[in-house]
């Protein structure tokens, strides 16, 4: 898909691939065969796990985070430092999923880019890669 769509020819014979995924497929499997369908596989599955990982474990940092500040803050008063109902709104809820999300995806970005490398770099020959 990334390749078809880095493929901006005017005309189809100026195109590298103008069948379509028909050709990207041939091509690969003509220069690397099976092994180079599944280039760049394994940096996609670690990037998920990190992804995830920083996403899931973010948010639920964040929102601790949050409600051990409110309990704690030197605003609020004494009884209601006591108060067991720590539930976060609905916007502290939002902007702590937006943080995350954006801190995460930032984090990540590095290991997309050598992903999508990777697989660009598939049915190329060796010299080329």
């Amino acid at each position: 898909r990334t390749r078809l769509a880095m493929d901006v020819g005017a005309t189809k014979e100026t195109r590298l691939y103008p069948r379509g995924m028909r050709d990207v497929f041939l091509g690969i499997w003509k220069s690397d065969g099976i092994k180079g369908f599944y280039q760049g596989y394994g940096i996609a599955l670690s990037g998920v796990m990190v992804y995830r990982a920083l996403h899931l474990g973010g948010y639920d940092a964040v929102k601790t985070e949050i409600m051990h500040r409110r309990r704690y803050s030197e605003h609020a008063p004494r009884e209601a430092a006591r108060t067991t109902d720590m539930s976060l709104t609905m916007s502290e809820r939002f902007a702590a999923a937006q943080i995350v999300s954006i801190v995460a995806g930032t984090l990540c970005y590095p290991i997309d880019s050598v992903r999508r490398r990777l697989m660009m770099q598939a049915g190329q020959p060796l010299d080329e890669r």
